[in-house]
């Protein structure tokens, strides 16, 4: 299989000006620590890539760093617009999810790797790349972001039960919280499911990844 390259072009996503000296890494897979970083033009390329998947992170001084995940069959090219940081919620989260069961095994903990988060207005949610939505709140005073404000909402979790015959259980729970710029925390005391059980003390914790 011939080596492939992945290239593209990083610039300020309002006013489209290049992005020059973006550090551009891959965090994982089979292509680990491959690094670049932009011209003045905002361009980069990396060469004698391995075919497979992999996360790819994007810095640049006073900016929101952006994740982006590629799978690499072929030549490929990516626009990657960067948002000044402090503007906005929106950009990649990682964190972690607990749980306990109304049977009551030990608390149970799953690494969130990567939630999209999106921002408009009081509004925010929280998206995993595969568009499954964790959770959407609204913020009671969004000017407040800067130290902390609080926050309300949903959250909604899937299960997958029956083994041969697999079965989807939804739960859905009320949320509150709190979020500024970096963190975000916010605990469920009850999720139910629609198969008739419930998760119980959920907390969601997340850091924004710079």
């Amino acid at each position: 299989m011939p080596p492939f390259t992945l290239s593209g072009r990083v610039s300020d996503v309002s006013s489209g000006v290049p992005l020059g000296a973006t550090s551009v890494v891959i965090i994982d897979g089979a292509n680990l620590n491959r690094s670049t970083t932009t011209d003045a033009n905002g361009a980069f390329q990396l060469r004698d890539l391995g075919m497979g998947g992999f996360a790819v992170r994007f810095r640049h001084d006073g900016y929101d760093s952006v994740f982006r995940g590629i799978q690499l069959f072929a030549d490929t090219s990516v626009n990657v617009p960067m948002r000044p940081a402090m503007q906005s919620l929106a950009g990649t989260w990682t964190g972690s999810l607990t749980q306990t069961t109304s049977s009551g095994p030990p608390p149970q903990t799953m690494a969130i790797a990567e939630l999209n988060l999106t921002h408009t207005g009081s509004d925010i949610a929280g998206i995993y790349p595969n568009t499954q939505t964790l959770f959407t709140a609204t913020m009671r005073d969004p000017s407040a972001i800067g130290s902390t404000t609080s926050l309300t909402g949903t959250i909604t979790l899937y299960v997958f039960t029956g083994g041969r015959n697999i079965v989807t259980c939804t739960g859905k729970g009320a949320l509150t919280g709190t979020v500024n710029w970096s963190r975000l925390s916010a605990p469920a005391p009850q999720v139910p499911f629609d198969c008739g059980f419930t998760y119980t003390d959920v907390a969601l914790s997340l850091v924004k990844q710079q």
